[in-house]
């Protein structure tokens, strides 16, 4: 198995943080998995590039330890649970969590 990694490079994409070397923006995959309207799997289709749980996991990682701090304040606590185990390339943990839904 090929290990997930984020890629930054002042030449590529304005130096914003991709996945895998691909012009795909850790921040576009957290966007979409913290508004909770696309499932999991529909993630992975839609952005071949973000094969799956290890690349949504790390996405999601990057952007709670060195996000904006909306972002840092949001997944904080997910952050200090998840972070031990994504150093172990551990990716059987839960996802952070997602935007609270609106009943109206």
């Amino acid at each position: 198995m090929v290990r997930p990694y984020l890629y930054l490079h002042p030449g590529m994409c304005t130096g914003r943080p991709t996945i895998n070397g691909s012009r795909l923006y850790v921040q576009v995959v957290a966007e979409v998995w913290w508004s909770g309207e696309i499932p999991e799997k529909a993630i992975y289709k839609s952005w071949p590039n973000c094969k799956g749980r290890p690349e949504l996991l790390l996405a999601c990682w990057w952007m709670a330890r060195y996000g904006p701090a909306t972002w840092r304040r949001r997944w904080r606590e997910w952050l200090e649970r998840a972070a031990g185990e994504l150093w172990w390339s551990n990716y059987d943990i839960d996802l952070p969590p997602q935007k609270a839904r609106s009943l109206s």
